[in-house]
């Protein structure tokens, strides 16, 4: 097994935070934040209505309008070739309904159209109810998403999410679990939660228990969780994160240590083909480190935004190579049987990424930025300029108050 060293590094730098700082909120490096609909933050254990479920009285529909058009170069595709571009336009609504007032009701969707291809499509993220219970614990049950880690790009201590982050579309919607969540406030002792999720679970022994803790210790933010399920499907897991103020850099850390890998990986058979590499449920980690940063004009005229992050995979191929050099051995063990479609994602073992972008450009809601990520273990690299525009951020489309 081998450990980078991640949590010495994540010791030393937070002994350089700035006193006094809490949780950062990274923000949307495209500068579209969220539409103020009742789901809780990726970067927060409260709740977002303040103080539990609060006590405003209220039915609300939010919307919030995007366009995008996105231009890809990749180390994949042809020196003399043009770039790909993609253009989409969404729509983000979200519903809070409060009929009682220990109960709120919340749900979060989003109406996606391809101008292109002139489809369109609508899916729901999000559908839960909140219960307060009592004055130091809440519960919200049902498909809601639920993000402990703090990575941009790459997020080991996301244990929960159906789907990983996309690092060429970090703004893209991921579904949760269906899950019960206790979260317990206890203010200077931290912050707690615990799920049980039956997402997915046919038999008692899929559903899938995790937790986690959360502290403020000398203007650092500490996190230290776990998920287990008795079938193993998913191997389990522990995992710590940090989140601290260097400089003016908002920085994080995220540590996992888990017991066998959940992708496939391949090996050579000794023939010139592929085999699937046993897995011996050894424990391998991951690790990432890094930060985001950004600065408003006086004059509110733009914002300058930036980030980036590196990314030690552990359950990654001993040697990449497999992947690209062989690639009808790769499609003979998919035709078989022998390897599950989407159980080689991630097998490369060094990644890093980042993002330069200006938001706010004239005062206007027009964001342009550019992302790029590298495989430094494969030597392939991916680069994206965007050009993006939101109509009326956290635009508010009824609200109904009631006693």
């Amino acid at each position: 097994m081998r450990f980078p060293g991640f949590i010495a590094l994540s010791a030393l730098l937070a002994s350089l935070s700035a006193p006094g700082f809490g949780q950062s909120s990274d923000e949307a490096l495209f500068d579209s934040p969220e539409a103020g609909v009742a789901t809780e933050s990726a970067s927060s254990t409260t709740d977002v209505a303040g103080k539990f479920l609060g006590t405003d009285m209220k039915t609300a529909l939010y919307g919030e309008f995007h366009a995008q058009a996105t231009a890809l170069w990749a180390s994949s595709l042809r020196a003399d070739s043009d770039p790909e571009l993609s253009q989409s336009l969404f729509l983000d609504l979200g519903l809070t309904a409060r009929p009682d007032q220990d109960v709120r009701i919340g749900a979060k969707g989003t109406w996606s159209y391809n101008p292109v291809a002139a489809t369109g499509d609508f899916h729901v993220s999000e559908a839960f109810a909140d219960f307060q219970g009592g004055n130091l614990a809440y519960f919200r049950v049902g498909r809601q998403f639920i993000s402990w880690g703090k990575g941009l790009y790459y997020s080991p201590a996301d244990v929960l999410s159906l789907s990983s982050i996309d690092p060429t579309d970090l703004g893209a919607v991921r579904e949760g679990p269906i899950s019960l969540k206790a979260s317990l406030e206890s203010g200077a002792a931290g912050s707690y939660q615990a799920v049980i999720s039956t997402e997915g679970a046919t038999s008692g022994s899929e559903v899938t228990f995790s937790a986690q803790g959360t502290w403020l210790l000398a203007g650092t933010e500490f996190s230290i969780g776990g998920f287990y399920q008795p079938s193993q499907d998913k191997s389990p897991r522990l995992f710590s994160t940090t989140g601290f103020k260097l400089f003016d850099l908002n920085c994080y850390t995220e540590s996992l240590l888990l017991w066998g890998n959940d992708q496939q990986r391949l090996a050579d058979d000794g023939n010139g083909g592929l085999v699937v590499a046993a897995n011996d449920g050894s424990l391998l980690t991951q690790e990432t480190i890094g930060f985001s940063f950004s600065k408003d004009d006086a004059e509110k005229r733009w914002k300058v935004n930036a980030a980036g992050q590196y990314y030690y995979n552990g359950t990654g191929a001993a040697d990449p190579s497999f992947y690209r050099d062989r690639p009808l051995a790769l499609m003979g063990l998919l035709r078989q049987g022998e390897l599950a479609a989407g159980k080689l994602r991630g097998y490369c073992t060094h990644y890093i990424a980042g993002t330069l972008g200006l938001s706010k450009i004239g005062g206007s809601t027009f964001s342009l930025a550019c992302s790029g990520l590298a495989s430094l273990s494969e030597g392939s690299w991916r680069a994206s300029p965007r050009l993006s525009w939101v109509a009326s951020p956290d635009l508010t489309l009824a609200r109904i108050s009631h006693q």
